[in-house]
């Protein structure tokens, strides 16, 4: 099981985008049971000030992968855009804290998610953009949809990586994420 959360709350995105940049990188953490709060042991002081940037899309490198489902839902989404191009894309809900829908869009390739013995592990299968993927489960309180480095082609045949990172009641019970456009 992975978490993505801390003591002072979700993980803001650009502590996300350092976590999959850090596993992209080949860094690995080793989180031992018991700790009160895994995440926070894990990630360097000063991160929460990370060099990130709220954007605009026009900063944005890559193909611009969204949910207009979500965005009705929950309103305008958190768009956090890196020096290379890279995004994080937060959907929230207002009422709602377990229901939110967060992509991450990237030219970095994304490792795959292994299993505490180091072998490739997933749940089940989600469709994402017509195509069967992998997905594994997150969260602790509140079962949240993981998806490993999903290498994905915008119609205008630009391709990057993506990971959808989903939470809420109806996500976990449909096992389907929100739709995504270009």
């Amino acid at each position: 099981m992975i978490r993505f959360r801390s003591s002072r709350g979700p993980l803001p995105p650009a502590a996300f985008l350092f976590l999959v940049a850090a596993a992209v990188a080949g860094a690995t953490m080793t989180l031992r049971a018991g700790e009160s709060d895994a995440v926070d042991h894990a990630l360097a002081p000063g991160l929460w000030e990370a060099p990130t940037a709220q954007g605009t899309i026009a900063q944005i490198t890559v193909p611009f992968l969204h949910s207009p489902e979500m965005e009705r839902r929950c309103g305008k989404p958190r768009l956090t855009v890196v020096a290379d191009g890279s995004y994080v894309l937060r959907y929230q809900h207002p009422t709602n804290r377990s229901e939110f829908l967060e992509i991450v869009g990237t030219r970095r390739p994304v490792p795959p998610i292994r299993d505490a013995s180091g072998n490739p592990s997933r749940l089940g299968t989600i469709e994402v953009l017509g195509q069967r993927v992998p997905y594994y489960v997150a969260g602790n309180e509140d079962p949240e949809i993981l998806t490993p480095g999903l290498v994905l082609t915008a119609p205008g045949g630009k391709k990057a990586n993506y990971v959808i990172h989903a939470g809420g009641k109806e996500t976990w019970a449909k096992k389907q994420i929100p739709k995504l456009s270009w």
